[in-house]
């Protein structure tokens, strides 16, 4: 009887479009946003009255930023936390609402989050936008850190004592 093959959990994130890769340059790591900035860019100039909400991982800052390169506080982040192959029900099933804003577009996104949702009562969370950056960060980073742990756990029973 052949044994099953084990398989390395891999870090639970699965989005629609691929997030901003980090990119090394001169030992410094950066996140390439060109494609967020292009959207936003092109969103903004066809549109002058539209709320833009950035659903990608991006780095801390960047939504500051990106308000103050294109002159307007109509961009908004709302990180989502979808596990691998559960995007569906992650929506669905919301643990929180985050949304990096408190004005009053920002709230009815969130209720809209929140009414398309099966969690009547999911907790939402209004902050400024880069506690909301750092929020999906650290969520990441706490996940990348118990898949590597659990992964050093699972050779632990096949060693001999």
């Amino acid at each position: 009887m052949r044994r099953p093959t084990r398989t390395k959990h891999t870090p639970t994130q699965n989005t629609s479009s691929s997030p901003p890769r980090p990119i090394i340059i001169r030992n410094q790591l950066y996140f390439d946003t060109s494609s967020v900035e292009s959207v936003l860019e092109t969103a903004l100039a066809n549109n002058d009255r539209a709320y833009l909400i950035i659903k990608s991982t991006i780095p801390v800052g960047f939504t500051v930023k990106m308000r103050e390169k294109f002159n307007t506080d109509r961009i908004i982040f709302s990180p989502e936390f979808l596990r691998e192959s559960k995007a569906l029900h992650d929506n669905l099933y919301p643990s929180r609402i985050v949304v990096g804003d408190t004005n009053p577009a920002a709230e009815r996104f969130a209720e809209a989050l929140r009414d398309c949702s099966l969690v009547p009562d999911a907790p939402i969370i209004l902050t400024n936008p880069t506690e909301a950056e750092s929020i999906k960060l650290f969520s990441n980073t706490y996940l990348a850190l118990r898949v590597a742990f659990f992964n050093e756990l699972d050779p632990l029973p096949r060693l001999s004592i």
